[in-house]
C-alpha cells in the first residue's frame, strides 16, 4: 500500500472512531435492532371536542383521520394521541372520543392536554382512558408518556410542568435500561422552549430533558402546538405535529406576541390545513415524519 494511502486510511479510521466515541447514534453497525423491520407510529392530536354533537367539524374531523389510518397499508403499529381531545374538559368530549377512537384497527395510547380536564380519580379522562402517563416497550423501542400539567396563576397565565413526582417515575423507568435503547417520549406540551409568549414550552422541562442524556437515539413527539416541525440535535429528535381542530403558523417565521382569538377556539369552518402524522421508525431508531395535512 502506498504510504499516502496508508497515511489517508488511518486518518478517516480516527475520524469515525472519534465520531462513534461522541455521537453514539452514528453506529449504524451496531447489532440492536438488526431483527427488527421498521416500526410504523400514527399519531393524532389537538381535536378539541367542544360536546359530544358528532355532527360539528371537529368531531368530523377526528372521524376523518381515524378512517385514514384504518385504511393505510400496512396498517400502523401503533396510534398515539397527544392530547387535547377535548375543550375545556368537556365530559361529553370525552367521551365521544373515546368512541370515535375505539373504531381504530391499532393500538392506541393518549397523554392528556390542559383541555382535557386532571386525571384525579372521580374525572371522565380515568373512566375512559386510564392514567396518561405510560411506559412499555414495544418491538426494541421504549415508549414513555408523560403528562405536561398545566398550573395556572392568579393572573389567568400559567405554566406547564411535568412535576417532581413524575420526575422521580422517569428516572426509575430508565433506572438500568441499556443507552442504546431507542426511545419514544410522548407529551403534549414540547419539553424544549419553543415560543414562551404562547406558552409552547414546559417550565421543568430542562430538568426532564437532562434524564436522557447519554442515550443513543431519543425521539419527542409532542401536540399544543397545532403545527407539523422537525428540529434535530445530534442523537435527538424534536418532533410537532399537526392539529386536527385547527391550524397555527409555524412560530419560528415570527409571530405576534398576543395570541390572535382567532387561533384559539376550535374551527367551524371545515379542515384546511388540518391533518394527522406518521412517524417511522428505522431499524436503528432513527424517525421520519410525514404530515398528512387536508386541503378542504
Amino acid at each position: 500500500m502506498q504510504r499516502r494511502e496508508f497515511l489517508r486510511k488511518l486518518g478517516l479510521g480516527l475520524i469515525s472512531g472519534w465520531a462513534l466515541s461522541h455521537f453514539p447514534c452514528l453506529n449504524w453497525s451496531s447489532a440492536r435492532g438488526a431483527d427488527r423491520s421498521a416500526l410504523r407510529l400514527a399519531y393524532l392530536s389537538d381535536a378539541h371536542l367542544i360536546d359530544g354533537d358528532q355532527g360539528r367539524p371537529q368531531a368530523q374531523a377526528l372521524t376523518r383521520a381515524v378512517a385514514e389510518i384504518n385504511a393505510l397499508r400496512p396498517r400502523p403499529d401503533l396510534v398515539l394521541f397527544g392530547g387535547d381531545l377535548a375543550h375545556q374538559g368537556h365530559p361529553e368530549g370525552l367521551k365521544l372520543g373515546h368512541q370515535i377512537l375505539s373504531s381504530l384497527q391499532a393500538p392506541l395510547r393518549l397523554v392528556m392536554g390542559e383541555h382535557d380536564g386532571l386525571p384525579h380519580a372521580g374525572q371522565p379522562w380515568p373512566r375512559w382512558f386510564g392514567s396518561p402517563q405510560f411506559s412499555f416497550g414495544f418491538r426494541g423501542v421504549h415508549f414513555l408518556g408523560l403528562h405536561t400539567v398545566w398550573q395556572a396563576d392568579q393572573h389567568g397565565s400559567g405554566v406547564f410542568r411535568v412535576g417532581r413526582a413524575q420526575q422521580q417515575w422517569l428516572a426509575a423507568e430508565l433506572s438500568g435500561m441499556p443507552r442504546s435503547t431507542p426511545l419514544v417520549i410522548c407529551s403534549h406540551a414540547p419539553l424544549y422552549l419553543l415560543y414562551k409568549p404562547w406558552y409552547y414550552y414546559t417550565e421543568d422541562g430542562p430538568e426532564v430533558l437532562d434524564r436522557f442524556a447519554g442515550f443513543d437515539r431519543v425521539t419527542f413527539i409532542h401536540g399544543h402546538v397545532h403545527h407539523d416541525l422537525h428540529i434535530q440535535q445530534h442523537c435527538w429528535t424534536f418532533q410537532g405535529m399537526p392539529a386536527l381542530a385547527w391550524p397555527r403558523p409555524d412560530v419560528r417565521q415570527g409571530t405576534p406576541a398576543q395570541f390572535p382569538p382567532d387561533l384559539a377556539v376550535p374551527s367551524e369552518q371545515g379542515h384546511h390545513g388540518c391533518g394527522w402524522g406518521l412517524v417511522t421508525l428505522n431499524p436503528e431508531g432513527v424517525p421520519t415524519a410525514t404530515s398528512y395535512l387536508w386541503r378542504a
